[in-house]
């Protein structure tokens, strides 16, 4: 029983955690001047991916979306990049308090990331 207890009380801190990081992510992720950063930073990754002769080709073409709708970036893929740019190990580590350059900096992982899930471009 006791060893029951342990696990139960180890599965929901480990969810309540989870939880509240992802919680916290999405609300970074939502907030506007964070929004306009990653705006910014996924505009100028698109550039440079599109002119990267190494690029995958699932990239530069998510580059390309981005590039042809970033006037009008549907709301949910702005998100989408500001959540993950936070949860992306490799890079500087990203919140609300991030600068231009950290953002911009973290946004070339993200784009490869969405590119291969987007185009099921998996290797």
């Amino acid at each position: 029983m006791k060893k029951a207890i342990i696990i139960l009380s180890i599965l929901f801190f480990g969810f309540n955690s989870y939880s509240q990081t992802h919680l916290e992510k999405l609300q970074v992720a939502q907030d506007s001047a964070f929004k306009a950063k990653v705006i910014y930073a996924a505009y100028e990754a698109s550039i440079d991916l599109i002119a990267d002769s190494t690029a995958p080709a699932s990239v530069k073409r998510f580059s390309q979306i981005i590039i042809s709708s970033v006037a009008n970036l549907d709301d949910n893929i702005i998100t989408g990049l500001g959540y993950y740019l936070q949860s992306i190990p490799a890079t500087v580590h990203i919140d609300i308090k991030s600068s231009q350059q950290d953002i911009s900096f973290g946004m070339p992982f993200v784009f490869s990331l969405f590119a291969k899930a987007w185009y099921k471009d998996v290797q």
